[in-house]
């Protein structure tokens, strides 16, 4: 009585097991999905961010440039061109070097379970090291513009592009050290924690912002000079850029809290799920031991344990394949940040490039125009000689003309006068055609009259000869009825002789039945008769 008990109580915790497995596996694939959503749309938000900070500075640099069109003096902007172009390139491959210093540092506790300090840490270094190399960068564009401005006034134009360019090597920077929280938020980290490295993405943006200030105060002075742009101010972008800073810090916190929720929620579900793996663990050994050896309940037992173990190995393998997937993303982010510093170097070759070869082109272009103006020189001669061939050419060409313009006044009367005639000799065959016609169409109209009217005759006759001819009918009637009624009357009479006659000669037994058949045959031969004769 008391051996039933054990196995149904260890079939319920092998379903219950099964079950919680399935739920957690699906709850796991839910949060991994929502994770890969919530990136893919902060990467599209990001993505749009810089875009739309591409543009606002482009359309400023495009208001200064159209501001600082009337410049002169070409020698002098060339030379502050270089110097500037020169400096900007030094601040470029220094904030190029420093990133990847930073993204070759060591990164071993990249994995989320092991150590989420020291991976919270080496993020906030990083981060503040990257803060600190623009800044420097920044500071470097500003004296740099400063001192072109020092240098000469006509150079507003330049000074102005270069400031654009270098608010562009910041503003593509901003977004750098978003790309490396995952690598503090897969470490499992608390919201306090998390706290400073969002103060510590502040400041950056505010030191990229005197950069951008300094273009917005040239545009400023340029359009208090010259007649107001139709496009917008440097002060509404700003306003649209400190917009487009504001969302986009937003979105990175809101992606941090989430990253945060959905790790502490998989951590809570782990932890489930080894202690209900444990627990099994435990207690298909101890079913296992008190059961009897070779039984069926000890069987079950095995295979419960099994099924613990199994799970166990399971949660380590999802541990390990979170931890992968963790290196994956720190890596591809790190591949990303190469890939645009490589970008950023090219960027920067290219432009260099293409000063050398615009300053080649001037320089051929300054030889070609040297060659051209002595050309031109020697073939002014030429063509003062051709001018006086021209201007007798003129006068010949004039006497020419006047005899052309008499003739052709003289073929044009000549051609009115042809014209006139023939349009009169049009008229009088145009005017014969008509009235030929107009006879034809009267002898037509007469021959339909005439037709019509022996139309109406021969109607009228035949009309008379049916009517004629009705009448003779009428009349041959009415005298064949006469007939036929007279001959009725001689027919009764000799009827009536011939029964008189029969009645004498035969016996008087039949006489009453002869009779009567002889008045039948006479009243039918009457009512033929009178048939007949209507």
């Amino acid at each position: 009585m008391s051996s039933p008990p054990p196995p149904p109580k260890q079939k319920g915790w092998g379903s219950f097991l099964s079950g919680a497995v399935a739920g957690l596996e699906s709850r796991l694939d839910n949060i991994l999905a929502d994770e890969a959503d919530a990136s893919a749309k902060s990467r599209a938000a990001e993505e749009a961010a810089k875009a739309k900070l591409k543009e606002l500075q482009a359309t400023a640099g495009a208001l200064k440039a159209e501001s600082a069109q009337d410049s002169s003096r070409a020698s002098s902007r060339n030379r502050v061109n270089g110097r500037l172009q020169e400096r900007l390139a030094k601040a470029v491959v220094k904030g190029t070097e420093s990133p990847r210093s930073q993204s070759n540092a060591p990164g071993e506790n990249i994995s989320r379970p092991e150590s989420p300090a020291a991976n919270l840490e080496s993020g906030r270094a990083s981060l503040d090291t990257r803060i600190r190399d623009l800044a420097a960068e920044t500071e470097q564009a500003i004296q740099a513009a400063e001192a072109a401005k020092n240098e000469s006034v006509d150079s507003e134009q330049t000074s102005g592009a270069v400031a654009t360019e270098s608010t562009d090597a910041p503003a593509m920077d901003i977004a750098a050290p978003t790309l490396n929280l995952p690598e503090a938020t897969s470490s499992r980290p608390s919201q306090e924690a998390i706290r400073p490295s969002q103060e510590s993405i502040r400041p950056s943006i505010k030191s990229a912002r005197p950069s951008l200030d300094a273009p917005s105060h040239n545009s400023a002075t340029s359009d208090a000079g010259g007649p107001p742009p139709a496009k917008k101010t440097a002060e509404e972008l700003e306003q649209e850029l400190d917009q487009l800073r504001k969302s986009h810090e937003a979105d990175v916190l809101e992606r941090q809290s989430e990253l945060h929720a959905n790790m502490e929620r998989i951590d809570t579900l782990q932890a489930k799920l080894s202690y209900l793996a444990k627990n099994s663990a435990n207690t298909a050994r101890e079913a296992a031991s008190e059961a009897e050896g070779g039984s069926a309940d000890k069987k079950l037992a095995e295979k419960d344990e099994q099924i613990a173990l199994l799970m166990e190995e399971g949660q380590k393998l999802s541990k390990t394949e979170l931890k992968h997937l963790n290196t994956i993303k720190v890596l591809r982010s790190r591949f990303n940040e190469k890939e645009k510093t490589v970008t950023e170097a090219g960027k920067n070759i290219a432009l260099l490039e293409r000063n050398a070869f615009e300053a080649t082109e001037r320089a051929k272009r300054a030889e070609a125009g040297e060659k051209s103006a002595n050309e031109r020189l020697k073939i002014l001669a030429k063509i003062e000689k051709d001018v006086d061939a021209l201007s007798r050419e003129k006068e010949t060409a004039g006497v020419l003309i006047v005899d052309l313009r008499r003739q052709l006044a003289e073929s044009a009367t000549h051609a009115e006068e042809a014209e006139k005639r023939a349009q009169s000799g049009a008229l009088e065959k145009e005017k014969k055609v008509v009235a030929e016609l107009r006879e034809e169409l009267e002898n037509a109209n007469i021959e339909k009259k005439l037709i019509e009217e022996r139309g109406k005759k021969e109607v009228k006759e035949a009309k008379e000869l049916a009517d004629r001819e009705k009448e003779k009918a009428k009349v041959v009637e009415v005298e064949l009825r006469g007939e036929i009624t007279v001959c009725s009357m001689l027919f009764f009479r000799s009827l009536v002789d011939i029964l008189m006659i029969q009645r004498a000669s035969r016996p008087k037994s039949n006489s009453f039945a002869l009779e009567r058949k002889k008045r039948l045959r006479a009243r039918t031969l009457t009512a033929r008769l009178n048939s007949f004769g209507k």
